[in-house]
């Protein structure tokens, strides 16, 4: 269907009530120049697993249609300007992008050319349906100022990522659900974006981030109480990079092995937590050092208000290491793994770490250490250190400066 409005003068409208349609290579099933798009239902389905795109327009789109785009580089919904009878018409240069269908993607060869579910630079995109799909594909790329509002669900396989926010902010409800593999990031933002975070099903694999701040202009990150994230083996929950704060309660469990669960890099990057946070097991093999960790950071700050459980052994509460890093606990760090816990690591020349309030055992471990201090790190006790298990250490030092 190809539709062009603009030799009328006035915004035309097309209606779709649930026609179902196959589409052969780059074929497109809806092409609007000038023209809404209201589809209540139906089918768009690519023949033999072909490059296509369901929707192509410049104009605002509410779709209920279910769409099968199989095909290496496929895109959903491809938002490509904006409709010039819009500012003169309506008072605005920006479309509306709605999805309450499911969209499904297959797997694509590259995450630098890949199938997407919902493509814009021009306007804003309320996703409430489903976008799932395989390997290396994008459910929501968006670079534009205008927003992005998650209360629908993303799945996908390895490689993948659930939203890629260019500018503006991302909105996750409380009914948000995203899901992706191994090798994957749920929500990438950067180029002075904002994420809010209100889900309680964010999922991730294997050597995965939940969400990637990145250092590209300044770029923030709130999460909000009842959020909550669930982790395989080496992957991060937040990564903070560069100029702009991050502030999160979300809920952590690090079910795996070797996670960090929040990791602030660069000058300017900042977090600070006050969810619970619950790492596991530090798996060390001979040149190999990966631990879990409940707060990292190298370069920036960062800051418990609420309590890290430090279950696994060799894993280490907060983190921090080189010139400008800081690490401040102002909650509680409660050490109870079997073996060779650390409640706070402080490391090199430039690194500080501040205890505001208590770092402690608890259980029937041994070799604990409260604070590691090392290589010209400096530390400050204006709290309580408690450590109360065999063959455990209060405070470590080695060429280190403690004020206490």
């Amino acid at each position: 269907v190809y539709s062009d409005a603009l030799y009328r003068g006035s915004v035309a409208k097309i209606s779709d009530n649930g026609a179902n349609i196959t589409i052969g290579t780059d074929g497109v099933r809806l092409l609007a120049k000038g023209t809404e798009i209201n589809a209540t239902g139906g089918n768009i389905i690519t023949v033999n697993n072909v490059r296509a795109q369901g929707i192509f327009t410049d104009s605002d789109v509410v779709s209920f249609k279910n769409m099968t785009l199989l095909g290496d580089g496929s895109i959903g919904i491809h938002n490509y300007g904006v409709n010039t009878l819009y500012p003169t018409n309506q008072g605005r240069n920006y479309v509306n992008i709605t999805n309450g269908g499911t969209i499904t993607l297959g797997n694509s060869a590259s995450i630098n050319n890949p199938s997407i579910g919902m493509y814009t630079k021009y306007g804003n995109i309320n996703h409430q349906g489903t976008i799932n799909g395989g390997n290396n594909v994008i459910g929501i790329l968006s670079d534009t100022p205008y927003a992005v509002n998650n209360n629908g669900t993303i799945s996908f396989g390895d490689g993948a990522i659930g939203i890629y926010k260019k500018q503006g902010s991302t909105t996750l409800t409380s009914g948000s659900n995203i899901t992706v593999g191994n090798g994957a990031i749920g929500v990438v933002s950067n180029n002075g974006s904002h994420i809010e975070n209100n889900s309680a099903n964010i999922n991730i694999g294997n050597s995965s981030f939940g969400f990637a701040v990145l250092g590209n202009g300044t770029n923030t990150y709130i999460s909000n109480p009842g959020s909550n994230l669930n982790m395989g083996s080496n992957s991060v929950y937040l990564y903070k990079a560069g100029p702009g704060n991050a502030t999160t309660y979300t809920t952590v469990r690090t079910g795996g092995n070797n996670n960090a669960a929040l990791y602030a890099t660069g000058a300017g990057a900042s977090i600070n937590n006050y969810g619970e946070i619950t790492i596991g097991h530090s798996v060390i093999k001979q040149g190999e050092e990966a631990y879990s960790i409940g707060m990292a950071t190298k370069g920036g700050t960062i800051r418990n208000v609420n309590k890290i459980n430090v279950t696994g052994d060799y894993s280490i509460g907060m983190f921090a290491q080189g010139a400008g890093s800081r690490a401040i606990n102002d909650g509680i760090i409660d050490i109870s793994s079997s073996k060779n816990g650390y409640g706070m690591y402080i490391d090199g020349n430039g690194a500080e770490g501040i205890n505001n309030n208590l770092i402690k055992t608890s259980g029937t471990g041994n070799t604990a250490i409260g604070i590691a201090v090392l290589n010209n790190g400096t530390f400050t006790n204006n709290g309580t250190v408690d450590i109360n298990l065999a063959n455990s250490t209060g405070i470590y030092l080695r060429n280190a400066i403690i004020k206490n």
